[in-house]
């Protein structure tokens, strides 16, 4: 695309937080948008579910970012429900409830006898000998983890943990996990946030972040921009996009099973699966295809509860890391100024990462239920005749999953699709990337300034 060369119209695929801000920004500017969503409703996994009065997100959701500007820029849209909130949350491991993330002590106290002093001593050794060799490098999640903390923590805690949330064997997992997911706070980094005041930002630890969350659930900035695109522009909810048309590096059609979108002379922003874009655009390389189904993402059930009490565990998060539990993560909202239950109740959220075919993802409510309640009581007490119903939803694409050699797969394909001279894959799902709703704001404002100045 040359500089200044204005496009008018453009069509954006997804309704995320990406895609939505990226067309509420255009549709401010005077573009001719177009959204198209398959879902029937906006917000992908930022959407709420309104569960006859009650709030339920699809999965646990909180603001926390040091990008100011976004901080800003919603607390100017929505000043009455973007509110600053501080969330307390808990791990369970080793039938105890600790901090989270973890201290690297932590880890290793909350182990006991042998296997506490078994596992010290391999931390010792994994340390001493980076120390003195250095850390050998590998690509695989599972060596990266033992070379720094040893064996025993992999296998007790980090593990188990991985698999729990990846669904898939570490060692078929590439390192980058560890580099920017592993939920425990080294010594190193303890000690130099504590007496030094230096801080490596850590997208697991809440304490470093500022923390807000949307009065009505997170689902609510969805609500507003697509209430502010729909007075200029054109939505067409529950229609999926089943082709793109390309021909010479320009994105020409948009298909869904209702219409045909020219887009000639648009601009086409998708926030689809980036390996399903690929398998849609006719025409695309066959080695780009092929590189394309190499891409994993991980599937999520949620089961929400409706509770007749106003307090079940006192904590906003608690995370389970054993593998006994199907669910890794549940939410609790009641007493917090969000608008999100009935007064004197209370709702729980349960998470369970998964395969699409995997039992948390074919299993009917009854017996999703029914396995979770009694492992449930094993930490909070909730008995059958305080829950007043339950229901579950899946999202197939949940986040991605970075699998061995992830680098040069999107090298491969996010290269070839930038050479598309309209097109501009975006978001968590389109750059197969793990951004929260801050980072997927950012994302899509950065790519209307883009379009709104003729810049690629």
């Amino acid at each position: 695309m040359s500089p200044g060369a204005r496009l008018g119209r453009v069509v954006v695929i997804g309704a995320g937080i990406s895609g939505l801000a990226a067309a509420w920004k255009l549709a401010r500017e005077g573009f001719d948008v177009t959204l198209v969503e398959k879902e029937p409703a906006a917000g992908g996994l930022a959407a709420t579910l309104d569960w006859d009065g009650w709030k339920f997100d699809y999965g646990p959701h909180n603001f926390h970012t040091n990008d100011q500007e976004v901080v800003d820029f919603y607390k100017k849209l929505l000043p009455e429900r973007f509110l600053e909130r501080k969330i307390k949350v808990r791990l369970y491991i080793f039938s105890k409830l600790l901090s989270y993330p973890l201290v690297g002590f932590d880890a290793l106290l909350a182990l006991r006898g042998f296997k506490m002093a078994y596992a010290c001593w391999s931390f010792f050794l994994a340390r001493l000998k980076a120390f003195v060799f250095g850390i050998a490098p590998t690509e695989h999640l599972d060596e990266w983890i033992i070379r720094r903390f040893g064996r025993v923590l992999y296998e007790t805690y980090f593990g188990p943990y991985i698999y729990r949330v990846w669904r898939a064997d570490p060692h078929r997992l590439s390192k980058m996990i560890g580099e920017t997911k592993i939920p425990l706070l080294s010594i190193r980094r303890l000690i130099k946030r504590e007496f030094f005041k230096k801080t490596d930002l850590n997208p697991e630890d809440l304490s470093q972040w500022q923390t807000f969350y949307v009065k009505g659930g997170i689902g609510e900035l969805a609500r507003y921009f697509l209430g502010e695109i729909e007075r200029t522009g054109r939505v067409f909810l529950g229609e999926e996009v089943t082709a793109l048309r390309l021909r010479d590096d320009r994105i020409v059609s948009v298909e869904t099973a209702r219409r045909s979108l020219d887009t000639t002379d648009a601009a086409v922003i998708s926030t689809i699966p980036v390996n399903l874009l690929v398998r849609r655009t006719a025409g695309m390389p066959a080695e780009i295809v092929r590189e394309a189904d190499k891409l994993e993402f991980c599937s999520e059930r949620f089961l929400f509860v409706r509770v007749k009490r106003p307090q079940v565990s006192g904590y906003h998060w608690t995370y389970f890391s054993d593998k006994r539990y199907p669910f890794n993560r549940v939410a609790e909202f009641n007493r917090d100024p969000f608008e999100m239950v009935p007064p004197g109740h209370t709702s729980l959220t349960f998470e369970y990462p998964c395969n699409e075919g995997d039992w948390e993802w074919t299993a009917t409510d009854d017996d999703l239920m029914g396995k979770t309640l009694p492992l449930y009581n094993e930490v909070f007490a909730l008995r059958r005749e305080d829950i007043l119903d339950y229901r579950s939803a899946h999202h197939k694409f949940a986040y991605p999953r970075f699998v061995l050699g992830i680098d040069s797969i999107l090298a491969a394909l996010l290269g070839r699709l930038d050479r598309i001279g309209n097109l501009y894959s975006i978001g968590r799902q389109g750059r197969f990337c793990y951004v929260n709703v801050d980072g997927a704001t950012r994302m899509g404002l950065e790519t209307a300034a883009k379009i709104i100045s003729g810049v690629r």
